[in-house]
């Protein structure tokens, strides 16, 4: 009778084991999945800002262009460019990292 009660109380840690250790592993499939959408929305706001920031460039080079500036100012305008070109290159860089994550996570 104790052999019998112990084989069932072995069985039932067993199954009880295997179910908790299944419910683990999907708590960490959501979260994965949960970080993957996180990591894609700010990847597609990262993009967006750089795409923003590089479009000001572009409209400021081409009202500097139009009108007649002094040395100090092209030097604080170049210095203010090579910023925000900078910038630009951290938010694409940003960007590119967060796509790698995300297919990363995505491919376990």
């Amino acid at each position: 009778m104790l052999r019998a009660l112990a084989k069932w109380a072995a069985k039932l840690v067993y199954i009880f084991r295997q179910e908790f250790q299944a419910a683990t592993a999907d708590l960490h499939g959501g979260l994965s999945a949960n970080l993957a959408a996180e990591k894609r929305a700010l990847i597609e706001q990262l993009t967006k800002e750089a795409d923003d920031i590089e479009a000001n460039i572009t409209k400021v080079e081409a009202e500097d262009a139009g009108k007649q500036i002094t040395l100090k100012e092209k030097y604080e305008s170049d210095c203010e460019r090579h910023g925000s070109e900078k910038a630009v290159k951290f938010f694409r860089d940003q960007a590119a990292n967060g796509r790698t994550v995300a297919d990363k996570i995505r491919s376990l």
